[in-house]
């Protein structure tokens, strides 16, 4: 499947957001988090359409102590108002397709 500009441009902040996640950079994962929010926003049905390969890591682990670190700091971040709006969105669209609901 070939991916469009804006596709590539959405699968890139993805990967930057899960890389600096793991390489324990809360500046940089903030930073790519907000630039991943608001080209979601403009275009999110590229969003949904937009997959890359999941990871695990085991919690215990170097790389696990990082993650955890950043997701901690990012609970008590100040979020974009794009940031709000995107998750408002993503649970919009679960609900959707969960109930099957059609408009």
């Amino acid at each position: 499947m070939k991916l469009t500009p804006v596709q590539y441009v959405i699968a890139n902040a993805k990967r930057d957001v899960i890389i600096s996640s793991i390489i324990g950079d809360s500046k940089a994962y903030a930073q790519n988090h907000k630039i991943l929010a608001e080209m979601a926003v403009k275009h999110f049905d590229e969003f949904n359409s937009v997959r890359i390969q999941k990871i695990s890591v085991p919690l215990f682990s170097y790389e696990g102590f990082n993650m955890l670190k950043v997701m901690i700091k990012d609970i008590f971040r100040k979020k974009t108002p794009e940031e709000k709006l995107l998750k408002k969105m993503i649970y919009k669209s679960k609900v959707k397709n969960y109930y099957n609901i059609t408009y």
